[in-house]
């Protein structure tokens, strides 16, 4: 014989199981929607946290170029300070090379018997005027100039005679070369 059951058994279950279903499904999706939840707060905090490093990093930035201004800045000063210096040193050395010069040629005149009227200077030639009693002294003079460490050739370029206080005196014009 053939049992018939009257209660609705397998329909309960079926609805049941497809409340289970429906259930875990909805769970399902709420657990992934708050675990996106939560890891978008977490990369909001971390990006939030970076742009706190960046703008600190800026602001550090920003001091690091001030500072470097000012270091440009001097460093232009110490460059031309360099050259003042250069500069300096140059017009001391020039100014000693005058003296020596001058020392120089007091010692190679010939005291009482010539004077030096005039001295120009061109580059490395030096043009030196005076006035001697004689040819003889010119001579020795232009001797003693090209025998001298301070100069290296001596060139006689004129003598002129010319009367002064009723002497005869030689005018004479001599271009000399500097010894390196």
């Amino acid at each position: 014989m053939i049992k018939t059951n009257l209660l609705p058994y397998r329909a309960a279950r079926k609805k049941e199981n497809i409340r289970r279903q429906i259930s875990v499904f909805i769970l399902f999706f709420t657990f992934v929607a708050l675990a996106l939840g939560v890891y978008h707060i977490s990369l909001a905090k971390k990006l939030q946290r970076l742009e706190h490093i960046l703008s600190a990093k800026q602001s550090e930035l920003k001091t690091y170029e001030a500072k470097a201004k000012e270091v440009d800045a001097i460093k232009a000063q110490l460059a031309t300070l360099e050259k003042k210096l250069d500069v300096m040193e140059t017009l001391n050395k020039n100014r000693m090379d005058k003296v020596n010069l001058m020392k120089a040629l007091v010692s190679l005149t010939i005291r009482g018997r010539m004077w030096i009227t005039d001295i120009s200077e061109k580059g490395n030639g030096i043009n030196f005027n005076g006035i001697a009693v004689d040819n003889k002294t010119v001579a020795v003079f232009m001797a003693k100039v090209e025998s001298s460490e301070y100069f290296s050739t001596a060139v006689l370029k004129d003598v002129v005679l010319v009367v002064e206080s009723g002497l005869q005196l030689k005018k004479f014009n001599l271009i000399c070369t500097k010894s390196s």
